[in-house]
């Protein structure tokens, strides 16, 4: 592990350095490794409660998806990687040393206080560049709703503000609720 963000990197060579990195989490942007910033108790709490929705989700529905807590990165291009609060895989199984979902459909990332409104913007940008991604999902905890955007025919893009009722995830086939995401955050 470098000492010292290193810059220029290809994604391959991201991973290759940062793998099992001591704590943190990190993105590469622009062959600039970008270290995120810390998470609140809400914010882990509402990744967590994405995850388990989607697990549950996922298990109802029979289909041939996975979910995935963070940790997972996803390639937006040679030198930008990204690392979602959640996201789901379909079709080919993902292999048990794989760094990367190479095949995704589905990625959350949960609002972080500090930069990350402003991230957003971007990574809807990078996100659907990656032509298996059909939906983006940004929970907002602050404000309490939930950005679902979803790949349309042609180059459209659907956005849909949810505040309560369930989220369609089509494809692939399966939904989850709004309670599901924000439910028992606020202790």
């Amino acid at each position: 592990m470098a000492t010292k963000p290193k810059s220029n990197l290809t994604v391959e060579e991201y991973l290759k350095e940062y793998e099992g990195a001591p704590a943190g989490r990190y993105e590469l942007v622009n062959g600039e490794v970008i270290t995120m910033s810390s998470e609140t108790a809400l914010h882990a709490r509402i990744k967590g409660n994405v995850y388990f929705a989607l697990r549950q989700a996922l298990e109802k529905s029979n289909g041939d998806c996975e979910a995935f807590a963070d940790g997972m990165t996803i390639k937006i291009s040679n030198n930008t990687a990204r690392e979602p609060n959640a996201s789901v895989q379909c079709g080919k199984s993902v292999k048990a040393n794989s760094l990367i979902l190479d095949n995704p459909v589905i990625v959350f990332e949960v609002v972080s206080p500090s930069p990350g409104k402003n991230d957003t913007q971007r990574k809807l940008i990078e996100y659907f560049s990656v032509p298996s991604i059909q939906h983006y999902v940004i929970v907002d905890p602050s404000d309490k709703f939930i950005h679902h955007h979803q790949r349309s025919s042609g180059e459209r893009i659907l956005t849909s503000i949810v505040r309560s009722g369930d989220i369609e995830f089509a494809p692939p086939g399966f939904s989850i609720s709004f309670q599901s995401v924000f439910g028992e955050v606020d202790r």
